[in-house]
């Protein structure tokens, strides 16, 4: 019977230990599994972080490019205004000249009217002289 009974606890415990060894093999796989997903997990989360630092670059890139362009449209009306006030000034002098140059006219008639009255003038003196003399 003893030798009966320890064969038996032999293999209970032979067969105990197979399982033992089983259970450990499955731990062992699922700390590898945890270990992978716990690595794979850092590495979204680095890459999460990469990802927002890109997008607050990108959010100030943008704000950047909305700032460059409001100051641009700035500039944009400030040179129209600055064009308009040119032309404004192009067309007074234009005005001013066209009106000088109408006074010349005027007055250039004027002169040929006055030297006419002269020449008739001189005419008279002349047939005046002659007929005194």
């Amino acid at each position: 019977l003893n030798n009966q009974l320890e064969s038996e606890l032999k293999g209970l415990k032979e067969s105990q230990v197979s399982e033992l060894n089983i259970l450990l093999e499955c731990i062992r796989e699922k700390d590898n599994a945890l270990v992978k997903a716990t690595t794979e997990k850092g590495e979204l989360a680095a890459s999460m972080v990469e990802k927002n630092i890109c997008l607050e670059k990108l959010a100030t890139t943008q704000g950047l490019n909305n700032q460059l362009e409001s100051e641009l449209k700035g500039l944009k009306e400030s040179q129209v205004s600055e064009l308009n006030i040119l032309l404004e000034c192009i067309r007074e002098k234009d005005n001013a000249l066209v009106k000088a140059t109408t006074e010349k006219g005027e007055l250039a008639a004027s002169m040929v009217e006055k030297n006419i009255c002269l020449e008739k003038l001189a005419t008279t003196q002349g047939l005046n002289n002659q007929l005194e003399s």
